[in-house]
């Protein structure tokens, strides 16, 4: 939410004892529905960066489906704190500006609002027979005295259960709030660029939400996932902030949480009346001047009208952010949190991405697979005529900053039910800036280089041992520069799946369904063998395809998604699976690639679409057959990879790719980017036909390369496509009986010397026939 629609202050006095002087940051303490509407953009700023996508449009227009999605998100990661989780939380050893006991018992004493002999807070009722002003209103006054007696000067509790809080995204009124009983908050640099409490009300200002219930109305679940939508909210409008405190309060007791990466933690009841001392802690500690204390990273600040990164290097650099108001961030509480800065550095004048994230701790940093990625760079820059490492990013710097056990003050990281839940490391990486997603490219000529790009990159990295395994429309970038040369025209960023195939310890583990929903392989999302790098080059087609489909032409979105591709997100994998094999297996799903991405994109569609049926869905059989076969009985297993080599049997069951290099994927690879590489070809020599191209458009390598010849549907044959194209959506074929006829219609390997001319057709289709003639030397790099 823009800081800048924001009113102005209630008349507070700013407490400006901690903001920073221009370009100098403050000092720092120790860092401790399904209901699918119209694709809206998010930025028509070319150099925003772009936020996440979740999935099919999933932006829980109602507050019930919000509730319902934290719910399986936070699933398994409710952790029980003791009473320990409360005397560290309000310690002044955490909290350096929380008064002695003393002092808190000496105000006990002298507010009229606190009865020593009852030991009760005044005017809160005994028994409220509703949630109303009547319990709301002496609550936030105390709050508030509490505040003003301890300086609390930049903090305040406000009533907002009668007042409008905005969600980033528009929810409607619904049985749930959207809104806390009680806000606690607040302004400082590290919050909002507005320094003063807004009025209305704004997430971008709130410390803690505190949700208020009678006793008899508690329901413990619905209430813990109604400050999760609170939480939640703080986190999406607050891109700087790593966790935060809710509180849920009644006419008599009190319970923390807090929500960060790794779910929530929360305490146990208190009794805020008779052990007051301990309610005025939790409040001061909610209310802390310290920005780190409430979960802010302070090494992002805002100086006036600009916000600002300050690195915590020995000698730190500062950089200004651009579009400030619009970061990357993920709409999540539990998980990796990613959020993205555009940055600009004043003194090379050129603009990096910043990266936050938090990876499991058994998982390679990311920035370990750039570190790889640069070092292979610097190597190919000494020996004569090799490039760099087409179509892939690199870093500048990066380095770890926290652990949410550290977060937890070293608490068990142990569920309700007994789980451990896993460790999380806070991260960050520094990288030159590449450009907008692939989906923003202004034209196909520049979206089918980056893509080819990128195809390429994925096999560089192969080649060392790396699998990306979460390919997706933002984790492709084009570069905008039209003269860029040939493996700077895409890239591929993102590597916090990446996996290492000569490390024995990445590969460990249960992690088969890995990467985004939306673009995962069917192999992926059937859960059978290990992520390889087919399943990445599958990926690569889905995300591809998806841009084609969706967009209404190069860089512009369509209003609303194909209901073909829907259920490519279902949170049902059976449904997910079944919506992708019937795309592959419908000859017209090329049909619903739109019209102004042009009948070359539609073709190479066709032509991929025709390699997966052959290569991906038979594989998927072979696995779960060989696999079915081979769980029948351990022993036997074990007894048959003992005696496999002596007998010269070569064991695999799961054929999947985990050496560096085989064969196969040299020639599956080829297969993908020379199929690419035609369709580039094509496309712009039918441009060169209709109208003169720009040089810096037009290789040399292009003139070189064999041609396509293209023959669009006849008359007669659109009614055609629409029946072929209704039996589709409701026939699944079974892939098994495609392999005898697929087999001739893929593109010839170019491995033999023989030159081969092939016709590509999808099976009882007439929209397309795609002659290919292919050269008897590997095709030149496009």
């Amino acid at each position: 939410m823009s800081d800048h629609l924001v009113s102005e202050n209630l008349g507070a006095v700013p407490d400006i004892r901690g903001l920073p002087h221009k370009r100098n940051a403050p000092a720092m303490s120790s860092p401790s529905t399904f209901d699918r509407g119209p694709i809206t953009t998010q930025s028509q700023d070319p150099e925003t960066v772009q936020d996440t996508p979740r999935g099919v449009a999933r932006y829980h227009l109602h507050v019930d489906a919000l509730q319902g999605a934290l719910e399986a998100e936070l699933e398994a990661a409710w952790v029980p704190g003791l009473t320990i989780f409360l005397e560290r939380l309000t310690s002044r050893d955490h909290i350096p500006d929380m008064p002695s006991n003393t002092e808190i018992d000496g105000f006990l004493k002298q507010y009229k609002g606190y009865s020593m002999k009852k030991l009760k807070w005044d005017k809160v009722p005994s028994k409220p027979k509703r949630e109303d002003s009547a319990l709301y209103n002496p609550l936030t006054t105390h709050i508030n005295v509490i505040l003003r007696h301890f300086e609390r000067g930049t903090r305040a509790a406000v009533g907002t259960y009668a007042k409008e809080m905005p969600h980033v995204h528009y929810v409607h009124q619904t049985a749930l709030k959207m809104k806390p009983d009680i806000t606690l908050m607040g302004y400082g640099p590290y919050l909002a660029q507005n320094q003063a409490i807004p009025d209305p009300p704004r997430y971008t200002h709130c410390l803690a939400p505190i949700e208020v219930r009678y006793e008899d109305a508690v329901q413990w679940n619905q209430d813990r996932l109604q400050l999760a939508v609170y939480a939640r909210e703080c986190l999406v409008q607050q891109p700087n902030r790593n966790f935060v405190y809710g509180v849920l309060l009644t006419e008599k007791r009190l319970l923390l949480f807090q929500f960060d990466r790794a779910g929530a933690l929360f305490s146990p009841w208190i009794n805020f009346h008779t052990n007051a001392r301990m309610f005025i802690k939790i409040i001061l500690a909610l209310s802390t001047a310290y920005s780190d204390k409430l979960g802010f990273d302070m090494r992002i600040y805002w100086d006036g009208s600009t916000r600002y990164f300050k690195s915590d290097a020995p000698a730190p650099k500062i950089y200004s952010i651009h579009d400030p108001y619009k970061p990357f961030r993920r709409h999540t509480i539990h998980g990796r949190g990613t959020t993205c800065w555009l940055l600009y550095d004043d003194d090379t004048r050129k603009k990096c991405v910043l990266k936050f994230a938090w990876r499991t701790k058994d998982r390679e940093p990311e920035y370990v697979f750039l570190d790889m990625i640069r070092q292979e760079n610097e190597k190919r820059k000494k020996m004569p005529g090799q490039n760099p490492i087409p179509g892939v990013g690199t870093v500048i710097d990066y380095g770890d900053s926290a652990e949410v056990s550290k977060l937890r003050f070293n608490l068990p990281m142990r569920e309700e039910g007994g789980r451990d839940v896993p460790e999380r490391i806070y991260y960050w990486t520094l990288q030159p800036y590449y450009g907008q997603p692939l989906e923003k490219a202004p034209s196909v000529s520049q979206s089918l280089r980056a893509f080819y790009d990128i195809l390429q990159g994925g096999f560089e990295l192969w080649k060392l041992g790396i699998l990306h395994r979460d390919i997706s429309t933002r984790n492709m970038l084009f570069n905008p520069d039209p003269n860029a040369e040939p493996g700077q025209r895409g890239f591929l960023i993102d590597f916090d799946m990446a996996k290492n195939l000569n490390s024995t310890a990445s590969i460990a583990g249960n992690d088969l369904r890995t990467g985004t929903r939306l673009f995962q392989s069917i192999k992926v999302l059937e859960g059978v063998g290990n992520h390889d790098y087919l399943d990445d080059l599958e990926s690569s087609f889905w995300a591809y395809t998806w841009i084609a489909c969706t967009s209404e032409s190069p860089g512009v979105p369509r209003d609303r998604i194909p209901r073909e591709l829907i259920d490519w997100d279902s949170p049902n994998l059976s449904t997910a699976i079944r919506s992708k094999r019937r795309f592959l297996l419908c000859p017209t799903s090329y049909c619903l690639v739109s019209s102004k991405m042009g009948e070359h994109v539609q073709h190479m569609v066709a032509l991929l679409a025709l390699f997966f049926q052959e290569k991906a869905l038979p594989r998927i059989a072979r696995i779960q057959t060989e696999n079915r076969a081979v769980d029948v009985d351990p022993f036997m297993q074990a007894y048959i990879a003992k005696l496999a080599p002596k007998i010269g049997l070569h064991v695999d069951a799961t054929h999947d790719a985990t050496q560096t290099l085989d064969v196969e994927a040299k020639e599956w690879f080829d297969v993908v980017i020379r199929t690419v590489g035609l369709i580039i070809t094509e496309e712009e020599a039918s441009r060169r036909a209709l109208s003169p191209v720009p040089d810096n458009l037009v290789s040399a390598q292009d003139e070189d390369r064999s041609g396509l010849v293209l023959k669009p549907p006849g008359p007669g044959e659109q009614q055609m496509l629409e029946e072929k194209k209704q039996q589709c959506e409701t026939t699944t074929q079974d892939p098994m009986n495609f392999q005898k006829d697929l087999a001739s219609k893929l593109p010839d390997t170019g491995n033999g010397g023989n030159s081969k001319k092939r016709v590509l057709s999808p099976q009882r289709s007439p929209s397309v026939r795609v002659t290919v003639a292919h050269p008897a030397k590997k095709a030149k790099q496009v």
